[in-house]
């Protein structure tokens, strides 16, 4: 995952895959989880995942985030916990989770 400012925003980018090749098709992996037949078959490289992401605050943004596990788009905030981790969170209506995304490189 690329991010990176986009505007007064974030954008975030899916750049690598742990396995970039389906194994059931033996070609790149693509959003097949998408409800949308028109996005199914758009590669998970260089898919984007953070929409609309707007500052909140120092370090902190507000926005939309796609979750290609399970084709869903949910509400975000993002915010930045140290030099090298954001905290990205989703919400669907009260129910939320969220995950420490460490830099992995430079």
């Amino acid at each position: 995952m690329r991010v990176s400012k986009c505007g007064s925003g974030i954008c975030g980018v899916i750049v690598g895959l742990k396995d970039p090749i389906d194994p059931a098709t033996g070609k790149p992996q693509v959003d097949d989880k998408n409800p949308n037949p028109a996005l199914k078959k758009r590669p998970m490289i260089g898919l984007p995942l953070f929409i609309g992401m707007h500052p909140t605050g120092p370090g902190r943004w507000f926005g939309q985030i796609y979750n290609a596990d399970d084709g869903s788009t949910y509400a975000s905030n993002v915010s930045v916990t140290g030099p090298d981790t954001l905290k990205v969170e989703g919400c669907v209506g009260a129910l939320c989770g969220g995950e420490n995304w460490a830099r992995v490189g430079r």
